[in-house]
């Protein structure tokens, strides 16, 4: 019986699909950071404003040379420019996401033109087997059938007698295989 020959199934064996993965990687962690720093300026913008909401605090905090209505600014513009840098790097994870899925189309056809003559000859002598099985099973049933229509009490009763359902509606099964193969492109 022949093995299936040694296929790698792997797609990181082509080096474009390495490359658009670890592009979409980049992107795809690259607004992870992001979104996390607009997250904690949110808090702090929150934080400040709710710390700066008595204007006798602010005023005293101007008084005492610790205006903070600078830093205020200086969050805000940090937030605004780190809303439009992830839109951006959104955009190009959604362009990377796009490229490495055509890129896992080609070669995963590629794959599978490899492993079909290994799967089609695997299907084959699967289907061999089924029907080496059936034919077995039958002579089986016929044996146990034979005995019971002689009147002879069965002594192999306690034998298993295998639950393989190749008898029942046999041929009808048999063509929605056929069929589910061929129309993958494999004649049995």
């Amino acid at each position: 019986m022949p093995k299936a020959q040694a296929v790698n199934y792997s797609l990181t064996q082509f080096p474009d699909f390495v490359k658009a993965k670890e592009r979409r990687d980049r992107a795809v962690e690259r607004v992870k950071e992001i979104e996390q720093r607009i997250i904690e300026i949110n808090k702090a913008l929150a934080d400040h404003k709710e710390k700066n909401k008595a204007l006798s605090k602010r005023a005293q905090a101007y008084l005492d040379g610790k205006d903070e209505g600078q830093r205020l600014e200086s969050l805000e513009t940090e937030l605004d420019r780190l809303n439009e840098e992830a839109d951006v790097i959104k955009a190009a994870g959604v362009m990377a996401q796009e490229e490495l899925d055509g890129i896992v189309a080609v070669r995963s056809r590629q794959i599978c033109e490899k492993v079909l003559p290994v799967y089609r000859d695997g299907l084959k002598r699967l289907h061999g087997r089924i029907l080496e099985a059936r034919e077995v099973a039958q002579e089986l049933l016929e044996i146990k059938q034979n005995l019971a229509r002689e009147g002879v009490r069965d002594g192999i009763k306690n034998c298993p007698f295998p639950k393989i359902d190749l008898l029942t509606d046999f041929q009808r099964r048999e063509e929605m295989f056929k069929n589910m193969v061929k129309e993958n492109g494999i004649n049995l």
